[in-house]
């Protein structure tokens, strides 16, 4: 899988596939990628219904993310809010 980088703004590259983490990001951004790593872009964004463009706007902190998208991610990925933002070890 290839590698996406997360500084101030989302870096892509070759297949868009995976991100990575650089430097100093959120708990939510550190969690939302690591989900992302487990099995790639392209099926966390069928799982979770939530669009690349979504993705790329949340990691790139042009927009916040819904709670809409939060309840997907967390009820897909089977893990607790409190864990995906906050990082509280609270899977489910």
């Amino acid at each position: 899988m290839a590698k996406i980088t997360v500084p101030l703004q989302l870096e892509w590259f070759v297949d868009k596939e995976t991100p990575e983490i650089k430097g100093d990001e959120s708990v939510f951004k550190k969690n939302l990628i690591d989900l992302i790593n487990k099995e790639g872009m392209n099926k966390f964004t069928m799982d979770t219904n939530v669009s690349t463009t979504e993705l790329n706007s949340v990691l790139s902190g042009l927009s916040d993310p819904s709670l809409d998208m939060l309840s997907s991610i967390a009820t897909t990925k089977h893990v607790s809010l409190d864990w995906l933002v906050l990082g509280d070890k609270g899977e489910s």
